[in-house]
């Protein structure tokens, strides 16, 4: 839940009051540039300042070349260091957009009010009916476990999809029955067998359990419409992982989702479209991530 303050800020209609519009986008943009750097609109120029550079101020950045917006080399091509920070900036910047478009979105009164009200059923009121993730009398820190609410949402957003978004949800409704090992991994798209991890809590069947229960319980008690509740769902699973780079599931069952939704809902074109294929970051996102996550199954 590391990141609902986050949310909040970007869903609460209140959250700037006393500001005028301007300023509200104003304040907003300086925190979501301070949380995951910049908005760049190019794929690999470096940021103006590296030292000032927040998210990746330890990584000396490469010239990514490029004419008219066109990469002249595949991303295979590019050497490894380069493929990691075309990546990471595919989603970083992304889901930088993705934040401040819904807080302009809510400020300028163009969503329902219940956007926080959903935000908090499905993040901190969730909280204190999860189990504590590690195993029982285990010294072992995990250091997967931030992947874990993240990996729940995007499960749940691929089981409502197959069922076509009901309104409601039965009592015996279930999305937790057989999880596929996609769901169960962390892993950067081109990780070696020793650079995959299982995340552990999703092989807790209370944690799991509890969790189900209480997604289940936000969706049906959600007065929004079904197109607002599936973008909070993405918007929340995509901000709530530990980092999108490593996490295949949360970018494919709530990343690309929240950037279609968007579209329609917004009428927004991304920062990195424009140095995209055929103008859309999720064709590039997909391109670049999604195929290699799928070499190794997780996609």
């Amino acid at each position: 839940m590391h990141q609902n303050d986050i949310l909040r800020k970007v869903v609460d209609p209140n959250a700037h009051s006393g500001m005028n519009t301007n300023s509200a986008q104003t304040t907003i943009a300086s925190l979501l540039t301070l949380i995951y750097g910049t908005r760049f609109n190019t794929l690999g120029d470096p940021p103006s300042s590296q030292k000032n550079e927040q998210c990746r101020k330890k990584r000396q950045w490469k010239k990514y070349q490029y004419t008219n917006g066109v990469s002249q080399f595949s991303h295979n091509q590019l050497k490894r260091g380069m493929q990691s920070q075309v990546e990471q900036r595919l989603v970083d910047v992304t889901l930088h957009d993705l934040l401040y478009f819904t807080s302009n979105a809510v400020n300028l009164g163009k969503v329902s009010g219940f956007w926080l009200g959903f935000v908090d059923d499905l993040t901190r009121n969730a909280h204190d009916a999860i189990p504590s993730m590690r195993p029982v009398n285990s010294a072992v820190k995990d250091n997967t476990s931030g992947y874990f609410w993240a990996s729940m949402l995007a499960l749940f957003a691929n089981e409502l999809a197959s069922c076509n978004f009901p309104n409601h949800l039965p009592p015996s409704f279930s999305f937790v029955q057989v999880i596929s090992s996609q769901f169960k991994m962390s892993c950067y798209p081109r990780g070696t067998k020793s650079r995959i991890k299982n995340i552990v809590a999703m092989s807790n069947m209370l944690a799991i359990s509890n969790s189900s229960k209480e997604i289940i319980k936000a969706w049906n008690a959600s007065r929004l419409s079904i197109d607002e509740r599936r973008f909070i769902l993405y918007l929340t699973g995509a901000t709530v992982s530990a980092d999108l780079w490593r996490h295949p599931a949360a970018v494919k069952h709530l990343l690309l989702p929240a950037i279609d939704l968007t579209r329609s809902l917004f009428g927004h074109h991304f920062s990195l479209d424009s140095v995209s294929k055929n103008n859309r970051v999720d064709l590039e996102i997909e391109d670049r991530l999604g195929k290699n996550w799928g070499l190794s199954g997780y996609w």
